[in-house]
């Protein structure tokens, strides 16, 4: 991420019909303060689809509070994104960049052009890492760069709310749920080893209490997020929401709970810092540099530019060239001598798209190479599963993972619990199978009346 220009940025958290803006600064000594923060209600028949009116408004409201602040961070709600979480091998953070970009092509092939790509997460060359591909609609991005446009400012960030209030705010354990708390809805984000895992928006009933659903909805999420050890949940509301909530979500879920505190991060004031957690988060990410937060306008996920000192070394060799040549034929007149450099010159042109094409391919096959496996255990276990499931389509997976160690995990759903057991028998039958243990049986509660469920096993290949 490149550095700020100042030593101010202005954190904009864009919600159902305003921005949350917070401006902050840092010091010398690295410590950070809150400036400024307010609340801009988009006015009557203006919001994001027309970003000319909306930025003009935008910039009165912000010489009305004396804003100083020109470049900006935006945080956009879970809603706005579609993720797909991805198990990357051990590699350089330059080599995981190049195989999540044929990932995300093939994942979004049919509406590539219409989205903004990112990924959240690290990739780490010792071990295997988790990360989180994450796209936007790049029509949202745009018109968040022209209303900044249009007020004078300049974006620096277009990034997700939520991910950046849990990474203020989580546990950097195995698994770590983030709850944020909204008048209209809630965001979720889970991390697992300090890396987000799932992003989801949580639309909430009115004038009813949002528990039940929320506590429901995170046992399926992290049913799906692998993860070892007692889950620490993270909750951040405020003025807005029902002051009961946060307490009766730990209740209905049993979990050891915290509350978002941006006072260690930031000097307030005497702001509300709850109120505008959204908008301070956002700024702090930036001001912080994070390094696993999305970035939609300077993504990962970019072609790298080109390699500036390949034409160099290409002029250099052809120089080198011609000058082993005019030595070779010095003994010759100057017709043989002429017509030989030019030959070889022309040779040299032809040759051009030829080396360049080679050099691109044996850079795709590079990458490519650490993707595949040294055999086809990966495909094996997908066999034997797929064998031990009935043709009738009375039980049916919906998810498969399996790990470099052979450990997997497989869920689906079923007709009837006798379904999901005979399963069960068939995988301990099975000697592909070692210490298959059923983890989840339950009613998914829809008018099929299905049973879900989640197995956990070890995959011995038989040679």
């Amino acid at each position: 991420m490149k550095r700020l220009r100042g030593n101010r940025i202005l954190g904009i958290a864009l919600l159902q019909d305003r921005f949350c803006v917070a401006e902050l600064a840092t010091n010398g000594n690295g410590k950070r303060k809150l400036l400024n923060a307010f609340d801009f209600v988009f006015p009557e028949k203006i919001g994001l689809e027309t970003p000319a009116e909306l930025g003009r408004a935008f910039a009165q409201h912000l010489r009305k509070h004396r804003i100083g602040a020109r470049e900006v961070a935006i945080g956009l709600p879970a809603k706005s994104f579609v993720t797909r979480r991805k198990e990357v091998p051990p590699s350089t953070p330059e080599v995981a960049a190049a195989s999540l970009r044929l990932q995300a092509e093939a994942e979004f092939a049919s509406e590539q052009e219409s989205l903004a790509i990112d990924y959240a997460g690290q990739a780490d060359p010792s071990q295997p890492s988790t990360v989180l591909l994450v796209a936007a609609s790049r029509s949202q991005v745009s018109a968040c760069q022209a209303v900044m446009k249009s007020a004078g400012l300049r974006v620096r960030s277009i990034t997700s709310t939520g991910m950046s209030l849990a990474w203020l705010s989580a546990d950097r354990s195995n698994r770590c749920a983030f709850v944020h708390l909204q008048r209209h809805g809630a965001e979720l984000v889970i991390h697992r080893n300090g890396s987000p895992a799932l992003l989801s928006h949580l639309p909430l009933p009115e004038n009813s209490d949002p528990a039940p659903l929320i506590a429901s909805e995170m046992r399926r999420a992290m049913a799906g997020v692998p993860g070892q050890g007692q889950t620490s949940l993270v909750i951040c509301s405020n003025s807005l929401t029902d002051p009961k909530a946060p307490e009766a979500l730990r209740e209905r879920l049993s979990l050891p709970m915290s509350t978002t505190d941006l006072a260690q991060y930031v000097h307030s004031d005497g702001i509300d810092l709850q109120h505008f957690a959204p908008a301070v988060a956002v700024g702090l990410a930036v001001l912080s540099e994070a390094p696993a937060i999305v970035n939609l306008v300077d993504s990962r996920l970019a072609p790298p530019a080109p390699r500036s000192n390949r034409r160099p070394l290409m002029w250099a060799g052809a120089v080198l060239l011609a000058l082993l040549i005019a030595g070779l034929v010095a003994v010759t007149d100057l017709n043989s001598r002429q017509s030989e450099l030019t030959e070889m010159r022309q040779r040299l042109a032809e040759m051009k798209d030829d080396i360049e094409d080679a050099e691109q391919r044996v850079n795709r096959l590079s990458v490519a190479r650490s993707w595949v496996p040294s055999s086809a255990k990966f495909l094996g276990c997908l066999a034997a599963i797929t064998n031990l499931f009935p043709e009738e389509g009375s039980i049916y997976a919906t998810n498969f993972n399996l790990r470099e160690n052979m450990a997997g995990q497989i869920s689906g759903r079923a007709t009837s619990n006798q379904q999901i057991l005979a399963l069960l028998d068939r995988m301990k039958d099975d000697k592909h199978f070692a210490s298959p243990k059923l983890m989840d049986m339950r009613e998914t509660g829809q008018s099929t009346r299905e049973v879900a469920f989640t197995i956990t096993f070890e995959y011995r290949p038989v040679e």
